[in-house]
């Protein structure tokens, strides 16, 4: 008896392990499986790439060195793979081409430079819309968190942030951020302009949602409409013909009476 209660322990202890995630052996069995972003060679996706990598792949002792290299390797396209492409996949070249790649990414100055020229570069809205005005917000706030990352003081730089972003805004959203700031006097901060943001891109959804139904909603009408002149249309035509087929044939026997009276 105390031979089978202790199987049954082991048994039941065996389970709560298995289910469990392995946190000595990286095996995480709950979590969803993270696919590594390729990497161009853009200085802007560097620290995104490099960050998850070295997480994933470069500091997992469960890794072998050949197998990072492969996934490296994999995971370049463009410029950055072809500063590797040469390079065979070996044990002993893994730790090389991850400082080559380093060496050439790595690079503090343009990478604070290729953040701000993408915010100097975002295209001004020409008109109201959700998915023009999602592009400024999430390119701006992308790049302010990428500099922040960098250890720019971004927290400092709030009053120029507001300019440059609300320039980019359509006359209508600039109109309405104004509204949003009431009589204050003191300098909006760039947290207050993303919540308004954030707020007038849920409304400008709803609204092109409502004008995209009552679009659709017209051009079904339309469509409705038309085909139903059409089959008037036809119906008009098919009885003309038939009309006139019968007046043809009502006539013929009259046609052929007068025909013999001129002969006789």
């Amino acid at each position: 008896m105390d031979e089978l209660e202790k199987l049954s322990n082991d048994l039941a202890s065996t389970s709560m392990n298995d289910s469990a995630p392995q946190i000595a052996g990286l095996s995480y069995r709950s979590m969803p499986k993270i696919e590594l972003p390729k990497f161009s060679g853009s200085y802007t996706e560097w620290e995104n790439f490099k960050d998850l990598f070295i997480s994933l792949v470069h500091s997992n002792p469960g890794v072998l060195s050949v197998e990072k290299l492969h996934h490296l390797k994999s995971n370049l396209i463009g410029e950055a793979a072809q500063l590797l492409h040469r390079i065979p996949i070996t044990r002993g070249n893994y730790q090389c081409c991850w400082d080559l790649l380093s060496e050439r990414f790595e690079n503090k100055r343009v990478l604070i430079n290729s953040h701000l020229a993408e915010l100097f570069s975002i295209q001004p809205m020409k008109a109201e819309s959700s998915s023009a005005l999602k592009e400024v917000c999430n390119t701006t706030i992308d790049n302010v968190e990428a500099l922040s990352g960098l250890e720019e003081l971004v927290d400092k730089w709030s009053s120029w942030l507001v300019y440059i972003t609300v320039e980019k805004l359509d006359r209508q959203s600039r109109r309405d951020w104004e509204t949003s700031l009431r009589n204050s006097t003191n300098a909006p901060t760039f947290d207050q302009l993303k919540t308004f943001l954030q707020t007038r891109i849920r409304t400008l959804e709803v609204l092109d949602s409502t004008a995209n139904q009552t679009n659709q909603s017209s051009s079904q009408k339309s469509s409705k409409s038309q085909f139903q002149k059409k089959r008037f249309v036809k119906f008009t035509k098919s009885s003309s013909s038939t009309t006139a087929n019968v007046n043809a044939i009502s006539e013929q026997p009259m046609k052929e009476q007068a025909a013999k009276e001129q002969q006789t």
